[in-house]
């Protein structure tokens, strides 16, 4: 009996530690992303609007990032740039439609994981209707959206990456939900007309 117990308590603690190894393997496989925040606003001419750009690692050891996005530099401009704290040395480099911001520790043994901050970027809309998309540029190439792990392996999917939709709308503009009909007083002929008014006119 004493070692059909023994055998009972090894098999159970096999099998504990199993169930505990993949739970592991399925924390350390969280996938790491940049993300833009708002995903949709809008936004009406001549007006300034922010956008943050935020990285979770999760709890991957992160040294740097590049995040290059492109937007459509006929409707909005660039303004301000500016670190997001999240790595202690930051840079940035723009063209027409293009945006390549590059975090990263200035000491090789240096690393972060978690969540926070990357960058902070401030845009003035140009038009007041239509609308319009910034976007990442990930194809998995060196010189796309990527994040680097302390051995310079670059953890980022292209597929968890958004995009922040834009929409322009006349100045001093209001965007509100549709009102939701309300039932109001029955009218005068069962309400198969709009009002009592049209009841009365026979319509």
């Amino acid at each position: 009996m004493t070692n059909i117990k023994l055998i009972f308590k090894a098999v159970a603690l096999s099998v504990f530690l199993f169930l505990a190894s993949l739970a592991l393997a399925k924390t350390s496989s969280a996938s790491p992303r940049l993300f833009l925040d708002p995903a949709s606003i809008s936004i009406s001419k001549d007006s300034d609007f922010d956008i943050k750009l935020t990285i979770d690692v999760e709890n991957n050891s992160a040294f740097g990032a590049e995040a290059i996005l492109i937007f459509p530099s006929s409707d909005i401009d660039i303004k301000t740039i500016s670190n997001g704290g999240f790595f202690t040395d930051f840079s940035h480099a723009q063209s027409a439609g293009r945006l390549e911001i590059h975090g990263f520790f200035s000491s090789p043994y240096d690393s972060k994981s978690g969540s926070g901050t990357f960058a902070s970027l401030k845009f003035t809309a140009k038009k007041d209707l239509g609308s319009g998309v910034i976007s990442f540029v990930c194809t998995g190439g060196e010189n796309d959206t990527q994040i680097l792990n302390t051995n310079g392996v670059n953890i980022l999917s292209c597929g968890v990456l958004n995009q922040s939709n834009l929409t322009y709308i006349a100045a001093g503009a209001v965007v509100t939900p549709s009102p939701t009909p309300t039932q109001g007083e029955p009218n005068s002929c069962g309400g198969t007309c709009g009002s009592n008014y049209n009841c009365k006119a026979g319509f």
